[in-house]
């Protein structure tokens, strides 16, 4: 509808502008017409003045062979009438204006009233849609709803029939289950007791072994633990030993570090001129209680170095 409008606008817009093409034509026309005719006018003037004598009409010259030149008259004529066809246009261009005009008003008009019955149409079709949507929608609940109770009551139905068949299933089952177990069980029991016979046998020989060789073991370990025990009784008394030997060793150390003699001081050297200087300073080489502590600690390296030399023998 709104295409149809536009399109109709459009067409109308094209018209006028054609016309005013048109009307824009012919105003150059009538314009060109009048300058011509003045143009053309000065020069025939002008040779038929050159060419009449006093007292003599004027003749136009005209060429021989040639046809008369239009007159004044005729061109003041012909200028008339282009003005008048060209008013005549210009007055059918404004009627066509006019009806264009109103062709558009009523064309305008008209998709107005189109637009309002449209849209009357629509809230019509729209209304009466809801009222088929509301009325489909309310048959659908109670038609779900109608299904829904046959549904359900057929559902109880199947379940009541199918109770009643498994219990009865159930009976008969356990009946039938009842003699085959109880028939299974006898031949079961009888089978269980053979085998538990043979089971038996076969662990009372198989515990027999067990003892026997328990018994064995348990002369091989007593063995091993004599054995055992010698070996400990010969390891405490190299133990013994070693350890006496280390009290010994730790006693000469302490004879050797108690008996070592402080060293004696030296005297201090003289210059060359004889010239003797007393001085407090103490030699280099004089003994002193730092060296004789480092001696003890020297002699007492000497004395863990033979104790790990006598572990190290032992070891071996």
């Amino acid at each position: 509808m709104f295409n149809r409008q536009r399109n109709q606008s459009g067409q109308q817009s094209a018209i006028a502008s054609a016309f005013d093409d048109v009307l824009a034509e012919l105003g150059s026309k009538a314009a060109d017409a009048p300058a011509g005719t003045e143009e053309g006018e000065a020069p025939e003037a002008a040779t038929g003045a050159a060419a009449a004598e006093p007292g003599e009409p004027a003749e136009p010259a005209v060429p021989n062979g040639a046809a008369p030149a239009p007159s004044v008259t005729d061109r003041i004529t012909e200028h008339a009438e282009t003005l008048r066809a060209t008013r005549d246009a210009q007055h059918k261009a404004e009627e066509m204006l006019a009806l264009a005009a109103t062709a558009r008003s009523e064309a305008t008009d008209q998709a107005e009233q189109i637009v309002l019955e449209a849209k009357s149409a629509a809230e019509q079709v729209r209304a009466d849609a809801d009222e088929e949507a509301e009325r489909t929608r309310r048959e659908a609940v109670e038609w779900v709803k109608e299904q829904r109770d046959r549904v359900e009551s057929a559902t109880a139905l199947l379940t009541r029939n199918a109770e009643r068949d498994a219990e009865n299933i159930r009976t008969e089952a356990m009946r039938s289950a009842m003699i085959e177990a109880e028939q299974t069980a006898r031949l079961y029991v009888g089978e269980a007791a053979a085998r538990g016979a043979r089971d038996a046998e076969e662990i009372r020989g198989t515990a027999r072994e067990v003892l026997h060789r328990a018994a064995e073991l348990g002369a091989d370990l007593q063995t091993s633990l004599g054995e055992l025990v010698q070996v400990l009784q010969l390891a405490t008394g190299a133990v013994s030993d070693q350890l006496s030997a280390i009290d010994q060793l730790l006693d000469e150390v302490r004879r050797d570090s108690a008996a070592a003699p402080a060293p004696e001081p030296q005297d201090a050297p003289s210059d060359e001129s004889g010239e003797s200087t007393d001085t407090d300073e103490t030699p280099e080489d004089a003994g002193t209680p730092e060296k004789d502590e480092k001696d003890d600690r020297s002699d007492a390296g000497d004395g863990s170095r033979k104790l790990g030399a006598l572990f190290r023998d032992q070891a071996n």
